[in-house]
């Protein structure tokens, strides 16, 4: 027992090279389950009126075999491949079938988003787009999570460093959504060492804080708060040519505006809402033979 003790303190006191991106290659495959939750709620009142209340919910649980079918240069995927094994979805459990067990989906970017298309290149309708996109997304390959997330300095168990916080406002500008450098903030921690499925992992987490984050609104009206909290997750083997075991994901959103906008009548009316949005994802990987 001394000894086990011994070497589980010499290990945990090790210093470890961070690496959160594992480039992929045409022909990897994984069986990934995943699970998310998306929540919107929207509160309106036009000149002291209270509207409908907009509010959408949406659970999901999938089980699926990936197959990557295109990589950028980095090793970014560019296209993947699911066979259905399990789709549920609801609004408050995942509990209807959404996709029969053995349908096609096919991942790709297109025209600047992430589309979904089965096995002949039609689309999925909104419905298996909205709850498909709660988990699986296509970037532009221009970023890696390291870069807004990892070091270049070796850390060891319970070291914690900033986000790069530049390259977190640059990456939100290109993507229209201005915010100031001096309102993100964010710390990423190197929880420990964990073993996974067998595969020794290091066990990561941040969180980024961004406030008056400048989100697009109808002509009429400001933003009069806003606040985006991102929390991000996840095993990386310590062998850095495995890929990472499981992630997690959360975004939560608050926006207030207000401002005056044309009624139908042509005469303008005063506007004021309320927006809430939060959105999780928990991704479970598992290597599978090529």
């Amino acid at each position: 027992m001394l000894l086990l003790a011994s070497g589980a303190v010499s290990l945990s006191a090790a210093d470890f090279g961070i690496c959160l991106h594992r480039p992929e290659s045409v022909g990897d495959r994984t069986v990934v389950h995943a699970t998310g939750l998306s929540f919107q709620l929207v509160r309106i009142l036009v000149d002291g009126v209270q509207q409908p209340n907009r509010d959408e919910k949406i659970a999901v649980d999938f089980e699926v075999a990936a197959e990557v079918q295109g990589v950028t240069p980095a090793g970014k995927p560019t296209k993947i491949k699911l066979v259905i094994r399990k789709a549920q979805a609801g609004p408050e459990t995942p509990s209807e079938a959404l996709l029969p067990a053995d349908a096609v989906v096919v991942v790709e970017r297109v025209n600047g988003k992430t589309a979904f298309v089965d096995d002949k290149g039609a689309a999925y309708p909104k419905p298996v787009h909205q709850a498909l996109s709660i988990v699986f997304s296509i970037g532009d390959g221009s970023t890696n999570d390291d870069q807004v997330f990892g070091t270049n300095e070796k850390k060891k168990p319970g070291d914690t460093w900033p986000v790069a916080a530049d390259f977190a406002v640059q990456k939100l500008r290109d993507e229209g959504l201005p915010v100031d450098l001096a309102n993100v903030k964010g710390t990423v921690s190197f929880l420990g060492l964990v073993k996974d499925g067998g595969v020794e992992c290091q066990n990561l987490s941040a969180s980024m804080q961004m406030k008056d984050v400048a989100f697009p609104l109808p002509r009429g009206l400001k933003t009069t708060s806003s606040n985006l909290e991102i929390v991000f997750a996840g095993h990386f083997p310590v062998d850095i040519t495995k890929p990472r075991t499981q992630q997690s994901m959360s975004m939560d959103t608050q926006v207030e505006a207000a401002g005056k906008v044309p009624g139908p009548d042509g005469t303008e009316k005063a506007v004021s809402f309320t927006m809430t949005m939060k959105r999780r994802a928990e991704l479970f990987i598992t290597p599978a033979a090529k």
